[in-house]
């Protein structure tokens, strides 16, 4: 036998262990048929890289519950409230606590006991949450730092305009075209910056300057590090992590300077470096060994702030503007309701009693990220046991994800889920009451979120600047979409001028 004749014969031989092991699986359930080595990867790279068109096909196809290989690694994907009621339990002994199991790459990353998102380690996570409850709480959560960038914008929008700006024909005030996107993403990173180390990184103004003096895209650093820490997630999840360890390090010889822990400046680096120490600025949460957290841990925090907290909520924010533009009712309801809530006018302090006030851009918000799920398209569980959830059958060592879209699209649970409709988030006693399980806008369960807070703070705060100070004409027929893991606006043209 030829080395040809070997190699043919053991690559047959693999196709056929491959697929008698698939016809004889235990609790089989309907799906693409998968291919050995790669699974249904092909089927994605056929729709062109859009995940969230393909997972639409296949909820169609497959109804609320299929399964998909990703290379050798067997998922289902689940779009049925019921399930998602008992993955997504909010009791510490769940079945379902581990999001994925360790994955060479998370080893790697030392991924697997820090930080929140892929923390298998119950005791490290439950802790890390706890402190985070804490230090997202609004005694924390500055609403000056919010008005101070959003002033910082205002005044370069206002230069823009009236240095850029042009008369439209039937208008009395300039208007200029921007892109929104920038905008927004340059805010957020700004924002989260400022309140996770007190650093201010100028983002705002060195896109106003590319702008007028027609830079080149030559990047500083920390254009740089925006850039990166959107793409965390990716390829560049080891540059961040050396930032953020590096940002540790810097403010750790900072801390050690000063001998009265009164002068230090409360934001959430502090509070993660000074905790269980001599400094402690946290008001007292510890850990069941009362020890300080390893700059490595820090850094891995520091991480998912950062990049959890700059690109999901500036998405969401670019997704509303063009869902609010093309619905002008939409746009009239959220300045009445401005109007109610701080009068008529745009000079007025916002507090966080006055957010509680604001029911239907809640609602905006909630709408937007129903129609357009900027986090992740799917939601990871693992099985560590079996499990019997109404008829379904889980086998335990099981990859389970949520099918966020396939239950927010799904006709059974949304009336009309395509139309852009807040209202359908307003308290009213003649409609139906709202699944909670069909829809994750932050998650749910045990390992909800725990950013909600901050998030829905910075959005309502900044969509009340934003029309009561501007009027947003939306020129994007559709915003120009990349629809992978999840669903990013990369550019959404608008023209802005002042509202009088």
């Amino acid at each position: 036998m030829s080395i040809l004749e070997f190699f043919v014969t053991i690559v047959i031989l693999f196709i056929l262990k491959f697929y008698y092991d698939y016809f004889i699986r235990s609790t089989p359930y309907p799906g693409p048929l998968p291919l050995p080595i790669i699974g249904n990867l092909h089927q994605y790279y056929y729709h062109s890289n859009d995940f969230l068109s393909w997972l639409h096909q296949l909820s169609s196809k497959y109804g609320d519950v299929f399964e998909l290989y990703f290379g050798s690694c067997r998922y289902l994907m689940i779009s049925d409230p019921r399930i998602v009621e008992k993955v997504m339990s909010p009791v510490k002994d769940s079945n379902y606590f581990v999001r994925v199991t360790a994955k060479d790459g998370l080893e790697e990353l030392k991924k697997g006991n820090n930080g929140l998102l892929f923390n298998m380690d119950l005791n490290s996570w439950s802790y890390i949450r706890k402190f985070f409850k804490v230090i997202m709480t609004p005694n924390n959560l500055k609403l000056e730092i919010l008005n101070n960038v959003f002033q910082d914008l205002e005044r370069y929008w206002n230069c823009l305009i009236e240095k850029h700006g042009q008369f439209l024909i039937d208008e009395q005030e300039k208007s200029v075209e921007i892109d929104f996107v920038p905008w927004s993403r340059k805010f957020f990173a700004e924002t989260m910056m400022l309140l996770t180390a007190s650093k201010k990184l100028d983002l705002l103004s060195n896109h106003y300057n590319r702008i007028i003096k027609n830079f080149n895209n030559n990047h500083d650093s920390n254009e740089e590090f925006l850039d990166r820490i959107i793409l965390a997630s990716d390829c560049n999840i080891t540059w961040t992590r050396n930032y953020a360890c590096d940002l540790v390090k810097e403010n750790r010889k900072i801390i050690e300077s000063i001998d009265d822990k009164e002068e230090l400046t409360i934001d959430i680096l502090n509070m993660l470096l000074t905790a269980n120490t001599s400094k402690d600025i946290t008001r007292g949460i510890s850990n069941d060994n009362n020890t300080p957290m390893t700059d490595e841990e820090i850094a891995d925090n520091v991480v998912e702030i950062l990049s959890e907290g700059i690109d999901s909520p500036a998405n969401t924010l670019s997704f509303i503007v063009y869902y609010v533009g093309n619905n002008l009712d939409v746009e009239k309801l959220i300045i009445d309701e401005i109007e109610r809530v701080f009068g008529h006018g745009s000079d007025f302090n916002i507090t966080y009693e006055d957010l509680s006030k604001l029911e239907y851009i809640e609602a905006v918000i909630k709408e937007g990220n129903l129609l357009r799920k900027p986090i992740t398209a799917t939601i990871s569980r693992f099985s560590e046991k079996s499990d019997q959830i109404d008829e379904y059958k889980i086998p335990s060592s099981t990859q389970l994800a949520i099918n966020v879209m396939g239950l927010h699209m799904n006709p059974n649970y949304w009336e009309n889920p395509k139309e852009f409709n807040p209202s359908r988030f307003l308290a009213d006693n003649n409609k139906p009451e709202i699944n909670k399980n069909a829809f994750m806008y932050f998650g749910g369960g045990l390992r909800m979120c725990p950013g909600k807070h901050l998030a829905m703070t910075q959005l309502k705060m900044l969509i009340t600047l934003l029309y009561s100070k501007y009027k947003l004409q939306v020129i994007t027929k559709e915003p120009s979409l990349q629809n992978n893991i999840n669903t990013q606006c990369k550019e959404l043209k608008i023209r802005i001028n002042c509202r009088k």
